[in-house]
């Protein structure tokens, strides 16, 4: 299943768009306590996870997609139900084209400056340890 049918079904169960890394309620628990399902990419599909101890379909294998995000929120047990079920219910309805435009975003490495000055009251807190260690190698 493309991404583009993935972001369907999750803009048809969520109502909202889908941004990696935030978190929703969960359409799989009636609580609203507090969000617990997070869409991330994973090998460039948009996959989803839910945090919130939810009794996974025995049915649900491999990468959880779309189809497996259906096959969880309507309890079936086949893909051919769920398949039934994507092209009766979410295809063709009118998804906003701003919902498409999702994009992998890669994580910056995060920048670490080592200080290599030290003030006398930081070396005289300090003291217990070898000053050799607090010089730049």
């Amino acid at each position: 299943m493309n991404n583009n049918n993935n972001i369907e079904i999750y803009y048809y169960y969520l109502g909202e768009y889908i941004f990696p890394g935030k978190k929703y309620y969960s359409p799989f628990r009636e609580d609203k306590v507090f969000p617990a399902l997070v869409f991330k990419f994973i090998n460039e599909t948009l996959t989803w996870k839910d945090f919130g101890g939810i009794q996974m379909n025995p049915n649900i294998s491999g990468t959880r997609d779309g189809l497996a995000f259906i096959m969880q929120k309507e309890n079936l047990t086949s893909r051919i139900a769920a398949m039934k079920f994507y092209d009766s219910n979410i295809k063709g309805k009118k998804i906003p084209k701003k919902i498409y435009e999702i994009q992998k975003v890669e994580k910056p490495n995060p920048v670490v400056k080592i200080r290599t000055e030290w003030k006398d009251f930081e070396l005289d807190y300090w003291k217990l340890i070898d000053t050799s260690l607090l010089l730049k190698n």
